[in-house]
């Protein structure tokens, strides 16, 4: 079976496009970019050489749900198979940081890729629309 990865679109905020974007009240859009920016400051943790994943995933859970989310998930895998980091694994290669939380009614989730490399690192944050509404609806990214 071949996985094909595509880049995610993503508002200029951060939040990830979906069709589930709509359920949020005006309140709760602005609130949900916070699910990728807990997304986006564990890669940087990683790409910072960080290696304790439990952690920040536990830190990142703890700020969603402070600030009002309930949290399914938010977990750092392994790129290539999915499975989760031995404690203290150096993460070479690349990994990818996972959530889905709910903020109000809506279920919301959104991943990044992180490829570290020796000390270089690299965080696929997707692909910023530039007009991320149009009459009220998500558009698609112009990628």
């Amino acid at each position: 079976m071949l996985f094909r990865s595509e880049p995610t679109c993503r508002a200029e905020d951060g939040l990830a496009l979906s069709s589930r974007n709509v359920y949020l009240n005006p309140t709760e859009r602005v609130q949900a970019a916070q699910l990728s920016t807990q997304l986006r400051q564990i890669a940087e943790a990683l790409r910072s050489g960080a290696t304790d994943t439990s952690t920040l995933e536990a830190q990142a859970t703890q700020t969603l749900n402070d600030q009002g989310w309930k949290v399914d998930y938010v977990t750092v895998r392994r790129r290539m198979d999915l499975l989760p980091p031995a404690p203290g694994e150096a993460l070479a290669g690349a990994c990818v940081v996972l959530a889905a939380a709910r903020m109000g009614q809506t279920r919301l989730i959104d991943n990044l890729t992180c490829v570290i490399t020796g000390t270089d690192a690299t965080v696929d944050l997707g692909v910023v629309s530039a007009a991320a509404r149009v009459g009220g609806t998500e558009r698609p990214c112009d990628a």
